[in-house]
């Protein structure tokens, strides 16, 4: 299989799908001919979503429509972004057909996502350092962010922050926030990859 270029537009396959390879610098799209709008968008981390891209009363919407999955392939997702763009075309009041997340989405925070993920983690031994790193220093920094817009380099410049007076600590903490990012990953579609993971773990030596 040829390498499918990012940005492109082509007749989207499942072949093709596989084979659009990640970027280490953010997310990547590659359109669908068949389907206007249609593309299919692949983070850092290989996790590939289809998402519409739909003018609706004036602006350009991304409407994110199912990770791509067994269960949810192409022929389902060229399914679901007709349908969607027959409704937005013919409605007296496009803006009331698109789905509720997206006319009035509550975008999840580090904070807002904090109790499910403490509950999640409860059973461990480390419970208690693991509230307080993320207490003292993971939530006063980026507890009102949206959890799938906070970058690498924003960690970077944070965990630096912390080694140059603690660098153990730095240490602790990119391990507590990193952990946090892989159990949010299959929870937020718009999340598209650990930005942790480019951060060395031997920070600080």
């Amino acid at each position: 299989m040829q390498k499918v270029e990012p940005g492109t537009i082509t007749i989207l396959t499942d072949a093709k799908i596989r084979a659009i390879t990640k970027s280490e610098k953010g997310q990547v799209q590659v359109r669908d001919k068949s389907v206007p709008g249609l593309r299919i968008r692949v983070g850092s981390s290989s996790a590939r979503a289809f998402v519409l891209r739909k003018t609706v009363a004036g602006r350009y919407r991304n409407i994110t429509l199912r990770r791509y999955c067994e269960r949810f392939g192409l022929a389902e997702a060229r399914k679901k972004a007709r349908q969607l763009i027959s409704d937005i075309e013919f409605s007296a009041d496009p803006a009331a057909t698109l789905p509720s997340p997206v006319r009035r989405r509550v975008v999840p925070t580090v904070r807002s996502l904090w109790p499910s993920y403490r509950a999640a983690r409860s059973h461990l031994r480390t419970i208690r350092e693991v509230e307080r790193v993320f207490e003292r220093h993971i939530l006063p920094s980026f507890g009102d962010r949206a959890a799938h817009k906070i970058t690498r380099g924003e960690i970077t410049r944070f965990l630096d922050e912390i080694a140059r007076t603690t660098p153990v600590v730095a240490r602790n903490v990119h391990g507590y926030l990193s952990a946090f990012h892989s159990w949010a990953l299959p929870r937020l579609d718009d999340l598209p990859g650990n930005p942790c993971r480019a951060n060395s773990q031997k920070r600080g030596e």
